[in-house]
């Protein structure tokens, strides 16, 4: 007959070895969830990365994770914020950002907005390209496929990273593209080359500027649910904002 002992002991054992498991498996949950939590960008406008942006801390190439930002900024007139991480901020003139972020900007119209149009297209590669070129990066071209899918994301009017498989910075409440872009390239003010990396504060700087990065498309909803601000939402390819890929992406101006 086996003891009561004995049965006692392996009872001991099986219990200390499940709640060791238990311990393993709440502390991979909790590091995921960390990680998921981070990926989310917005400017100060707001931040949360997918993104402009938004607004999520980035992940190597290995992973095929990358940020998205999104950027919003915040007047009497809008008080919408954006996702993966952000904060707020005033002005007497307003706006939204962020590809990846997963970060976020919103600022009062002061123009109708638009879908995306040929003249939008052409205002938009302009003025991601004059800042590329500061930062050695090549010009981008504009593709189609990625122009669908963010204006489809815009269309939606959710003010937050669409977390598709490209980069994306997020924008909402400006008057026009010119002021959207040239709010996420600020950014370059807080980047701090000698310590090359991703933040909350630069991601949509980073991945407008991201030398890998080559194709873009984007596209622009008036939103009545966010009282009448128009949403913009642009997608890049391949995306930036890699872990530990920042030093040769993201070059001195």
């Amino acid at each position: 007959m086996v003891s009561l002992s004995f049965i006692g002991l392996t009872l001991a054992v099986t219990a200390l070895a499940s709640q060791t498991a238990d311990a393993v498996t709440t502390k991979a949950t909790h590091y995921h969830t960390s990680v998921a939590n981070a990926h989310k960008h917005h400017p100060t406008p707001k931040h949360h990365h997918q993104v402009h942006e938004h607004h999520n801390a980035p992940h190597k190439r290995s992973s095929a994770k990358h940020t998205t930002h999104t950027t919003k900024k915040t007047t009497k007139g809008s008080t919408k914020k954006s996702t993966k991480k952000s904060t707020k901020k005033s002005t007497k003139k307003s706006t939204k950002k962020s590809t990846t972020k997963k970060q976020t900007t919103a600022k009062t119209a002061t123009k109708a907005a638009t879908s995306g149009s040929t003249s939008d297209e052409n205002t938009i590669l302009s003025a991601h390209n004059t800042y590329r070129a500061k930062h050695s990066a090549p010009a981008l071209k504009w593709n189609s496929t990625l122009a669908s899918y963010a204006q489809n994301w815009s269309d939606g009017c959710e003010f937050k990273h669409s977390g598709g498989p490209y980069g994306e910075n997020l924008a909402m409440g400006y008057g026009d593209w010119k002021s959207v872009v040239s709010a996420w390239y600020n950014e370059v003010k807080d980047y701090d080359y000698k310590n090359p990396g991703f933040s909350s504060s630069t991601g949509h700087f980073t991945q407008v500027v991201w030398v890998s990065t080559t194709q873009i498309g984007c596209g622009v909803k008036k939103c009545s649910n966010q009282g009448n601000a128009p949403i913009y939402t642009c997608s890049y390819a391949p995306p930036g904002n890699y872990l530990g890929e920042f030093q040769k992406n993201v070059l001195p101006n």
